[in-house]
């Protein structure tokens, strides 16, 4: 093997190699001294996070000697190779796991792989696993250099799905020239290569096509997924569904332009795309989170708005666990190793009859009692994402939400007496369409300040036109559409239970099991409370200082400011 300049690594025994502390890290195999486990081995902070980045890794790692033996494999392996313990797969040589192992191609791999001296370029090939199996995988090998051994750190990434999408999608093409013959023929007009992307962007779908989206497309300019488009959540990878979402957009399409369709637009929950094809291309579902700390600053409308109640809510997200393999906390309920199911025959799957756990090959099931019985050929509905995160790119905010918002970040005048109160009693009222909502919300706030501070009104009307634009533009406009007939409170955020909905849909201690065991609607099961509704003034200066680390709108100016 090439000799090259790399940094030596220390091995340890199951867990991922130690690493130089002044070098890069580069796992190597558990060769002489590797049975010392990792708590009997001093190591650096950079080294623990290397170890914990490694043996946490989606991808397969495995470490080669020069004559291509397996030293190491990372946790993995259990699921890419189907093994019961990584130790199964040390000692075998790389050719092993080549589907094709007698081809040309095989044998080239491996050569390069064997005596290369840099990082190899990415190889594509079928890779075998210990069942006999095979998937897709991208190979990338680099090279290093331990206790005078030359080494490969071979990363192994199963790219199935992606060639399986390729695959289907070149179907899809074949069969789309049949049943949207009109469309395709449209689509070579103008450039079909070009227009076909185009028609998977968000301005397509959000503007042009489903031009009624337009508040939704307006949430989604301003949340976290901004940057993802339409088709990604909606629709997602594969032929499948995207001739089954593509049939339904023209249905969609002819209902928009006769204006025959719902007002305001029905969430589509009923042929929503499961999560795990969806949600979890981003947002890994075998990940541990640590608890994760929200703050809640609320104005109530008697008190002093440069004195906020400050909420602070210690979430305990949890997730899955590599050490146990379970998850734990919130995010037990979409878990891989607890299967969550649930029957109703409420269409807003607000009113939940009765739900089942499934869990270590055992099922529990608890029913609540004094709602009626779904019909008998109602489905079971796996728990996923969206049945919390059910808003998670479209929120809509209530009055004292989108108040207090504006509020914190010093958008309203803080000065002006009674200004929540006023406030709340004309974002309450509904306006035409268009610029008169401002004009609408002026009149409301100068009607009440007449009515109620006669003596101030005239000294307070300069600074109300201000304050009637700013509650217009940033709280009424995004939150409520006439056109559509949406008003506040139409679309419900699922997300915990500040509604009395969410999660208490079925904490609620009424789904009871054959053992009379209840579905707890215990508050420390989710989250611990450490500041509840508590004026910042009185805060402690540590527990001030914690709120404004945790503080939820970054930027946002904190202390509040005056106009």
């Amino acid at each position: 093997m090439p000799s090259h300049s790399v940094p030596a690594a220390m091995p340890s025994s199951e867990g991922i190699p130690e690493t130089n502390p002044t070098s890069a890290p580069s796992p190597t195999s558990p060769c002489s001294g590797a049975e010392e486990s990792l708590e009997q081995r001093p190591s650096t902070g950079q080294e623990e996070h290397y170890r914990r980045l490694v043996e946490l890794s989606p991808d397969l790692v495995l470490l080669l000697d020069e004559e291509g033996i397996v030293r190491y494999a990372n946790l993995a392996s259990l699921d890419i190779l189907r093994v019961t313990r990584p130790r199964e797969v040390h000692g075998r040589s790389l050719e092993d796991f080549f589907a094709d192992k007698a081809s040309l191609q095989t044998r080239e791999v491996v050569e390069r792989i064997k005596t290369a001296g840099a990082d190899t370029p990415l190889e594509e090939i079928r890779f075998r696993r210990m069942d006999q199996t095979w998937f897709y995988a991208e190979l990338l090998a680099s090279p290093f250099l331990h206790q005078g051994e030359h080494m490969t750190h071979l990363v192994v990434r199963d790219v199935t799905r992606r060639k399986e999408a390729e695959q289907a999608r070149k179907k899809m093409r074949r069969r789309l020239l049949a049943t949207v013959a009109l469309f395709l023929t449209t689509l070579a007009a103008f450039g079909s290569y070009h227009i076909y992307l185009y028609t998977e962007s968000t301005e397509f779908c959000g503007k042009f096509c489903h031009s009624v989206m337009g508040p939704d497309l307006a949430l989604h300019q301003r949340s976290a997924h901004s940057q993802v488009s339409c088709a990604e959540c909606h629709i997602g990878h594969g032929a499948a569904w995207y001739i089954k979402a593509k049939l339904s957009g023209f249905r969609q399409v002819y209902a928009t332009s006769t204006g025959n369709y719902s007002r305001p637009i029905k969430t589509p929950i009923h042929n929503l795309r499961p999560a795990m094809e969806t949600c979890e291309e981003c947002h890994s579902g075998r990940v541990y989170y640590s608890n994760r700390d929200k703050v809640y600053f609320r104005f109530p409308a008697e008190s002093d708005l440069l004195d906020p109640q400050v909420t602070l809510v210690r979430l305990h997200v949890g997730g899955f666990l590599p050490d146990t393999g379970k998850a734990v906390g919130i995010h037990w309920h979409a878990g891989h190793d607890a299967h969550v199911e649930y029957r109703t025959d409420d269409p807003q799957r607000l009113k939940i009859k009765e739900l089942r756990v499934s869990e270590k090959g055992k099922t529990r099931r608890y029913v609540r009692a004094d709602w009626p019985d779904p019909a008998p050929d109602t489905p079971w509905r796996t728990m996923d994402c969206t049945d919390c995160h059910n808003r998670v790119a479209h929120r809509y905010e209530s009055q004292e939400e989108a108040l207090d918002r504006l509020l914190f970040q010093g958008k309203l005048n803080t000065s002006l007496p009674h200004l929540k109160k006023a406030a709340l009693e004309a974002l309450s009222r509904k306006y035409p369409p268009g610029s008169e909502a401002g004009k609408g919300i002026l009149e409301s706030l100068e009607s009440y300040y007449k009515s109620r501070l006669p003596d101030l009104f005239d000294r307070l009307r300069p600074s109300l036109a201000a304050e009637a634009q700013t509650l217009s533009s940033l709280a009424y406009r995004i939150n409520v559409s006439m056109e559509m007939n949406i008003g506040w409170n139409n679309y419900l955020n699922l997300l915990g239970h500040q509604n009395e909905l969410g999660c208490f849909r079925c904490h609620d201690d009424q789904h009871v099991g054959e053992s009379g065991k209840t579905v707890s609607q215990s508050c420390d099961s989710c989250h611990d409370i450490p500041i509840d509704g508590v004026p910042l003034s009185r805060l402690e200066p540590a527990a001030r200082a914690l709120v404004m680390l945790r503080q939820v709108e970054p930027g946002s100016g904190f202390p509040l400011s005056r106009k």
